[in-house]
């Protein structure tokens, strides 16, 4: 029943609806001339909504086209559910009669098998017919009937858009949860908790809506959790919803109030501007190593891993994300480094759906990894009071003249890994040339210095070498962070540091030849 109402709901807006003891007016075995009928009958594909008063769900496809012919009877079509059917029909405009029903054969499942013989063996047993409102219904001579109701598409004007949660059950939502709900045109449904990120469907039918089931993360949030679980069990638990001065109100398992005036914030978009890694997978990311991605209007993806900067493409749709695959450089920096890198592209790569609330990014992961970014880089962590121990002071780093960057240098400190002996020189000329040895290979450059910013071009190899697998690692990665080299400093104690600040501060620190 609740079936015929929202059909009666929805189509009411373009048909009139009829007082029931009007006939239908129908054409076939010779039935006398009616006032037409407001709603059209005849050559309609009607959908069932009901048999015998069980609600049938929307996709079912059971249908039914009632069209006539010069001589009696006319031509009833349409699909079971399972099958195709063709059958015979003669109507005075009042009383009904089915007859020589035949169907395809086609195996289907039991459930659908037992409605679709259902379907027909009321459609045989055919003793009348009428209009129910915009609802046509056929009764049968043993006191069932069928309902039908023209498939009108359900018009989502009103509630389509990103809204954010204010209230559930007239409790204000706690600051910082921040959970919203985005209704698509198409029925998708997707949105943030405050927690976990949820994607799914929703129809509506008039003021009536059903939502889910929805699909959901499953990272752990103590602070939030509590009102997630209300949010999106009074989500999907909601079968009414209304607009009112620029709210949007669903009920049913409890009431939901959100605003329409867009997520908190509101400023944040997924490109124009970079976004720092601030954790994966629930553990907080180092902010120190720099950990970043920045998407760019033309699809393109960039960023730092903490140790190598990586480019890649990506694509969106909706509130889906896809990344990848990604190329990265390959420098070499300490394994608690690399470890936290390695976990946070894997996650980066596997992302699927992703949700910006405030200046903050979700990006989940369809096997419930995550990946949270900010547009603030989180500052270094403070010493703590009492240290277990008085570190020596670093050098002061101080401007260069380009005088003073000329000569021969030797590598000492490779990418954060003090102590690592490697065979790498690097030789800065007059001429604004370099030249050097990577460890296997030799290799020649240009460069320029203003005061400490250093801009090297123009990378070429004069040789190709032999070296061991470990080697050639550490070689491929020192030439693929050079051209990256952005800063030059000399420390008190005559060393030479080549920084990087696009890899997060990684870089080599050389000492003079003798």
């Amino acid at each position: 029943m609740a079936r015929i109402i929202r059909a009666m709901h929805r189509t009411s807006r373009l048909l009139t609806s009829i007082a029931l003891a009007v006939p239908l007016a129908l054409a076939a075995s010779g039935a006398a001339a009616q006032s037409p009928s407001p709603v059209p009958v005849l050559g309609v594909e009607w959908s069932v909504t009901s048999l015998d008063g069980e609600r049938i769900p929307a996709d079912a496809g059971i249908t039914a086209t009632f069209t006539t012919s010069d001589t009696p009877p006319g031509a009833l079509t349409g699909n079971g559910g399972c099958n195709t059917y063709n059958a015979s029909w003669t109507s005075d405009g009042v009383a009904l009669s089915i007859t020589d029903l035949a169907a395809t054969r086609m195996a289907c499942g039991d459930e659908l098998s037992q409605r679709e013989a259902r379907y027909f063996d009321l459609l045989q047993d055919a003793s009348g017919w009428r209009l129910d409102g915009a609802v046509l219904v056929i009764d049968t001579a043993s006191g069932s009937s069928i309902a039908f109701g023209e498939e009108v598409a359900a018009p989502t004007e009103g509630i389509t858009g990103t809204w954010t949660l204010e209230r559930i059950d007239g409790e204000s939502v706690p600051a910082g949860v921040g959970a919203i709900a985005t209704f698509g045109e198409d029925g998708s449904l997707t949105g943030f908790g405050g927690c976990n990120s949820f994607s799914g469907s929703y129809t509506i039918e008039g003021g009536l809506i059903t939502v889910g089931p929805l699909a959901a993360t499953l990272k752990l949030c103590p602070d939030t959790s509590d009102t997630e679980r209300l949010y999106l069990d009074a989500l999907q638990g909601a079968t009414t919803w209304s607009t009112t001065g620029g709210s949007l109100v669903l009920d049913g398992a409890g009431e939901l109030v959100l605003s329409g005036e867009g997520v908190p914030g509101g400023d944040a978009t997924l490109t124009g501007q970079e976004w720092w890694v601030i954790a994966v997978d629930g553990e907080p990311f180092d902010p120190t190593l720099g950990a970043s991605a920045t998407f760019g209007d033309d699809g393109s993806l960039t960023g730092s891993g903490g140790c190598n900067r990586f480019m890649g493409d990506y694509t969106v749709d909706a509130e889906s994300l896809e990344v990848g695959p990604l190329a990265s450089t390959r420098m070499a920096c300490a394994p608690h480094i690399m470890d936290a890198e390695s976990r946070y592209l894997a996650a980066l790569q596997a992302a699927a759906t992703y949700v910006i609330v405030d200046d903050t990014m979700f990006l989940d992961t369809a096997d419930g990894g995550s990946v949270e970014l900010s547009t603030q880089r989180d500052p270094a962590p403070a010493p703590t009071a009492t240290p277990r121990s008085t570190p020596e002071p670093l050098p002061t780093p101080v401007a260069i003249a380009n005088d003073g960057i000329i000569g021969t240098w030797r590598m000492t400190d490779y990418a954060g890994a003090p102590g690592l002996r490697l065979d790498i020189d690097i030789t800065f000329f007059e001429t604004g040339e370099l030249a050097g040895f990577g460890g296997c290979n030799d290799y020649m450059a240009e460069w320029d210095l203003d005061g400490t910013r250093l801009t090297i071009s123009g990378l070429e190899f004069a040789s190709s070498g032999s070296c061991d697998q470990i080697a050639s690692g550490l070689e491929q990665g020192y030439f693929a962070l050079l051209p990256f080299l952005d800063t030059a400093e000399v420390g008190a104690d005559g060393s030479l540091s080549l920084v990087s600040t696009l890899g997060g501060g990684q870089g080599f620190v050389f000492a003079p030849a003798e």
